[in-house]
């Protein structure tokens, strides 16, 4: 009725100060890199991380079959149950690399946190730039991007995530996002940019609610900075 939000849950406004507003931090905030699957740069990576699944599974094969011809001589059965174990052993592993590239909980293929992309590898690739209002204003302001941007591209400038993630599964390039806008979907894949800059990530709400223990904000306050404790 009073046309007037409780809570804005987002990155820190280094340049915004205010009195009666308070801000609540939950966690660092960083980017991400997100893109289509069939984007060169993800095949591309997604390419070493199934070489490098494929010689692990070769280095596993070639120690069981030591294994098993150290074992030559015993007894059958714990022959036979050295194999269920191997096998066993073996459909773990699988179960862990299943298909050529394994996408974990987090839409990301597995050991992108340890192939970081960097922005020499994102260079010479069209990006979706994804601004919030709030800062489109300064986005080119004192002759430098928030994020690195090569303007020899032929770029598209986004307002909000749904233009973004509509361009993205469009085909049309890559985007940096923070990493609580990143959505799982089933043609999009995540990775960690190595340059990323970091920002504090929480909720800003009126002061005086951070005074009011029987305030419903103050209690969403709470609950949000218990579950994000329990995540760190």
């Amino acid at each position: 009725a009073n046309n007037r939000l409780d809570l804005i849950i987002g990155m820190k406004d280094a340049k915004f100060h205010d009195a009666d507003i308070a801000f609540t931090k939950l966690r660092e905030e960083h980017f991400v890199c997100v893109m289509r699957k069939d984007h060169p740069i993800a095949e591309r990576f997604a390419g070493k991380d199934k070489e490098s699944t494929t010689s692990g599974d070769a280095a596993g094969k070639d120690k069981e079959s030591t294994t098993s011809g150290k074992k030559a001589g015993k007894d059958k059965e714990n022959t036979t149950s050295g194999k269920k174990a191997g096998k066993d052993k073996e459909s773990t592993t699988s179960g862990k690399t299943a298909g050529n590239i394994k996408i974990n909980n987090s839409g990301k293929i597995a050991g992108s946190r340890k192939k970081n992309l960097t922005t020499k590898d994102l260079w010479d690739y069209r990006q979706v730039i994804s601004i919030p209002p709030y800062l489109l204003k300064n986005f080119f302001s004192r002759g430098h991007h928030i994020v690195p941007v090569n303007d020899n591209m032929d770029n598209a400038i986004c307002s909000n995530a749904n233009e973004t993630y509509g361009l993205l599964l469009a085909g049309y390039g890559y985007a940096y996002l923070p990493e609580h806008e990143y959505m799982e979907h089933p043609d999009l894949v995540c990775f960690d940019w190595k340059e990323s800059p970091h920002a504090p990530f929480g909720i800003y709400t009126r002061a005086s609610v951070l005074k009011d223990k029987s305030s419903a904000e103050y209690t969403f306050i709470s609950n949000a900075k218990e579950i994000y404790a329990g995540h760190e």
